[in-house]
C-alpha cells in the first residue's frame, strides 16, 4: 500500500513541485538580470519585452484591457497544456476529463474576469481620490 502511495501521489507532486520551483527561479533570475538603475520609475525600462502587445494600444484603458487579455490567454494556454500533460503523462481518468477541464476553466475566466475588472476599477477610483475625502 504505501509504496503504491508513493508511486501513485508522492512523486507526482514531488515532481510538480520542483518543476514549479525552477521555473520560478528562472523567472525570478530572468527579472533581476539586466535591471535599470534603481532611480527610474518607468515600469517599460523595467522589463522592456514584456509590454509589446499593450504598447499598440493608446494609454489608459484600451492598453490595460489588451494587458490583462494577453495575461488571461497565455495563462488559460498554460493551464490547458499543465492539464493535458497530467492527464496523458500521469493518469488517464475515465470519463469527459479533458472536456470538463476546458469547459471548467473557461467558467473559470468568465466568473473571474469580470470580478478582476469590477475590483481594478474600484482601486483606480479609490487611488484618483484625493484623501480624506469621501464618496458622495
Amino acid at each position: 500500500m504505501s509504496s503504491q502511495l508513493i508511486a501513485s501521489d508522492v512523486v507526482p507532486i514531488g515532481g510538480g513541485y520542483v518543476i514549479l520551483m525552477a521555473a520560478l527561479a528562472v523567472g525570478l533570475s530572468l527579472s533581476r538580470r539586466g535591471r535599470p538603475d534603481e532611480k527610474s520609475d518607468d515600469a517599460d525600462a523595467e522589463f522592456p519585452e514584456a509590454r509589446r502587445l499593450a504598447r499598440r494600444f493608446a494609454p489608459g484603458w484600451p492598453r490595460f484591457a489588451a494587458q490583462v487579455l494577453a495575461t488571461v490567454a497565455g495563462g488559460y494556454i498554460l493551464l490547458m497544456a499543465v492539464l493535458v500533460a497530467f492527464y496523458y503523462g500521469v493518469t488517464r481518468v475515465a470519463g469527459h476529463f479533458l472536456e470538463s477541464a476546458f469547459t471548467g476553466c473557461l467558467a473559470l475566466l468568465a466568473i473571474a474576469l469580470p470580478v478582476f475588472a469590477i475590483a481594478s476599477r474600484a482601486a483606480e477610483i479609490r487611488r484618483r481620490r484625493p484623501r480624506g475625502t469621501r464618496p458622495e
